[in-house]
């Protein structure tokens, strides 16, 4: 980085610095005890000897988390829990430094951003998540950076960029089953739309294909139609799990749902014994061992793909039926999507540890509240500004017939994610939805300061922030 920028970044990797030594005495740390017993996750015998043959039979999620997880066992088959912690602290940095970055590029004056960086860095959603083995994290660096790479490719036309864009959209595909090529599909259609078709689908055309590919082999080898086998069984949690038990009985004497809705979604494959014929073995370990070696269950294995299916037909019919049910059920998860993210029990040994600190922030800053089911007050206040912000300008935009400018386009990425995000989670899932939008409170958090800086007439790029930007070189 150039001179300009060595003083903020300086602070900005201090406090970092800082508040990981202040969380390691605190005795904040991460535990690779998930890898053992986590549904999502490969056994970690598969992963090490059979790692590329798991990846390719793994139905029940994207592969590239897996991936990352099997490389490191290899690498660090001993001390993979220690090399684990050092790659979430270097995903922290990176977001960390991502986010000034794509600050800087949005015009904010230096002292704004070297702040709001420091601040968010420091976090608790920061710390705790960053010390828990789970792809929320990893989720968040790619959309930061991807986010970075959209703004360089629309402010200098820069093909290196737009293909860095592409590739890193396609990466959330690849992991997280929440973003599906609809989501890829809307933005590249938009970018289309203000920039030449040639250099966008040249800069699409690989990633694309990557995207296809894995849609692709989960349709021929498992008939599936997403990235995750799962969507059968997570649906069923807002549909048919919101029935009582005698009116499932009755619905399915009646024939109007399958057996498998007298089993709570995600069960032992025993329990589905009476509701689906046993799967053919196919001597793929991922798929045919129904437990893991730590006991666990395998959510991989084959019957699971048969499962969700049925799953899904009855959610469908739950959905056309009993609509006063599945509305509630939204509602609820709705309501989860916007409480804390930090209270979550995978997270309660470490947030344990900075209780006071979590609630301090969780009151003055997120605005949760005991009332109102302890949905965060700051929190929706936040995405209703971003949202309607988004809408006036798009309304601008089309006024004065228009493009908009590289920083426009890139926080009506954002908060389309966001508001994609936040629809698709709470109308397909209820259970763990605030840890979804963990990865979105940095994005919102961003498209609420540059909009308050634009709506109190400060301009959006100032003169010396344009310098600021040209000094970032290839990193702006």
């Amino acid at each position: 980085m150039m001179r300009s920028h060595r003083a903020p970044v300086a602070v900005i990797v201090a406090v970092f610095a800082a508040s990981r030594i202040a969380a390691y005495a605190a005795g904040i740390h991460l535990d690779p005890d998930p890898l053992t017993w986590y549904w999502q996750y490969i056994e970690p015998a598969l992963l090490k000897e059979r790692l590329l043959e798991s990846l390719f039979y793994q139905h029940s999620q994207p592969p590239l988390f897996n991936l990352f997880l099997g490389l490191i066992l290899k690498a660090f088959p001993v001390s993979y829990g220690m090399a684990l912690q050092v790659a979430f602290i270097a995903m922290g940095m990176l977001s960390t430094i991502g986010l000034y970055v794509l600050l800087t590029q949005l015009g904010l004056p230096r002292v704004a951003r070297t702040v709001i960086t420091a601040l968010a860095c420091v976090s608790p959603a920061m710390l705790l998540y960053e010390n828990w083995l789970f792809y929320e994290y990893p989720t968040l660096t790619v959309l930061i950076f991807a986010s970075v790479a959209l703004h360089r490719f629309l402010d200098r036309n820069s093909v290196a960029a737009g293909t860095a864009f592409f590739s890193l959209a396609a990466a959330l595909i690849y992991l997280r089953s929440v973003f599906q090529f609809v989501w890829l599909l809307a933005i590249v259609v938009a970018l289309l739309a203000i920039k030449p078709r040639r250099v966008v689908l040249t800069c699409s055309a690989i990633p694309l294909a990557l995207v296809a590919l894995l849609y692709a082999k989960n349709f021929a080898v498992f008939g599936t139609t997403t990235t995750s086998s799962w969507l059968g069984m997570n649906i069923a949690r807002v549909t048919i799990s919101q029935l009582e038990p005698y009116d499932r009985a009755e619905l399915v004497s009646a024939g109007s749902l399958h057996k498998v809705s007298l089993v709570r979604p995600f069960s032992e494959a025993a329990a589905y014994s009476n509701a689906v014929e046993p799967p053919a073995r196919r001597g793929i370990a991922v798929l045919d061992r129904p437990m893991k070696e730590s006991g666990a269950e395998n959510f991989n294995a084959t019957v699971y793909l048969e499962v969700s299916r049925d799953y899904r037909a009855d959610a469908l019919w739950v959905m056309r039926n009993r609509r006063d049910a599945y509305r509630a059920a939204v509602d609820q998860a709705v309501a989860l999507f916007f409480s804390s993210s930090t209270d979550l029990d995978f997270v309660a040994a470490n947030r344990q540890k900075i209780e006071p600190y979590d609630r301090i922030v969780g009151d003055y800053v997120y605005g949760y509240t005991p009332h109102w089911r302890k949905i965060g007050i700051g929190v929706i206040a936040a995405y209703l500004f971003a949202l309607g912000y988004s809408v006036v300008m798009v309304a601008n935009f089309v006024s004065q017939r228009r493009a908009p400018r590289a920083g426009e386009s890139t926080i009506l990425f954002l908060v389309f994610t966001c508001a994609y995000v936040a629809v698709v989670t709470s109308l397909t899932d209820l259970g763990e939805n605030q840890r979804m939008r963990f990865i979105l409170d940095w994005p919102i958090a961003v498209t609420v300061t540059s909009a308050v800086y634009q709506l109190f007439n400060l301009p959006l790029v100032h003169r010396r922030s344009v310098r600021d930007i040209r000094d970032l070189g290839g990193i702006s």
